[in-house]
């Protein structure tokens, strides 16, 4: 019995010895991995963070932030758009019948001329009540035109007002996006009403469209900032090494 135990045992280290000698270099294993990316879990804390410390005003007041700027002046854009397009449509039609006075020239309540004409340029006369209540030193056209222009644009505002925030409350950034442009065409807007109306107008108004121009520019670097902000904080992604199955 341990002879024949012996022998089986010879044999069978002899059979596993002779199938290793038949293989003796394994084909080694080759493991791909492929870079991938995975989008990580919004960090709010960081966006309220960088919401603060990006913002001018917070060094002075703390409760100052991009994103309390953005909202107050979508809000802001929702009420006086509003009231505007209530105002233009009103003044449409105020100045629907209107007519054009060569150089500003003065009338009575009987449309009898007073005065010769005052300035060198044309005015469009608004009635109110049979009376020529209103006078615009620019002609009518141009005045019909910019009252357009400011009818557009007050719709515009409220449409991004709401949008911008829906985005601001929903986490949206390209959204943002709508504001920002908006912004942007109210530059235009202003610029064209400027181009329009000549200089007719006195000092403080030409001044005054000045300002709202670079009120416009700085209201759209802000929402441009605020979409910075948002896309680096909640919308970042990781590289991670995964194996294909």
């Amino acid at each position: 019995d341990k002879l024949i135990l012996r022998f089986a045992i010879f044999l069978t280290c002899s059979i596993a010895m002779a199938q290793t000698d038949t293989n003796p270099h394994p084909i080694p294993t080759t493991v791909v991995v492929v870079p991938t990316t995975e989008r990580t879990a919004p960090n709010y804390d960081e966006y309220y963070r960088r919401s603060a410390s990006d913002c001018p005003l917070h060094q002075s007041c703390s409760c100052c932030t991009c994103r309390c700027c953005a909202l107050f002046i979508l809000i802001v854009w929702i009420v006086i758009g509003a009231i505007g397009i209530y105002n233009s449509s009103i003044s449409l039609e105020l100045f629907e019948d209107a007519v054009t006075d060569p150089g500003c020239q003065t009338y009575n309540t009987n449309y009898e001329q007073i005065s010769g004409p005052t300035i060198d340029v044309d005015c469009c006369l608004a009635e109110i009540d049979s009376v020529y209540a209103i006078a615009v030193p620019a002609d009518c056209k141009a005045v019909e035109s910019v009252l357009i222009l400011s009818l557009v644009d007050n719709i515009l505002c409220c449409v991004a007002g709401i949008l911008g925030l829906i985005a601001l409350v929903s986490f949206i950034s390209y959204l943002l996006y709508i504001p920002m442009a908006v912004a942007l065409i109210d530059v235009v807007f202003d610029i064209a009403s400027l181009i329009i109306l000549g200089t007719g107008f006195d000092a403080l108004f030409i001044c005054s469209a000045f300002i709202s121009i670079g009120v416009a520019i700085l209201v759209a670097g802000l929402f441009y900032q605020n979409r910075v902000i948002m896309k680096q904080t909640l919308y970042t992604y990781s590289s991670v090494n995964t194996q294909p199955t």
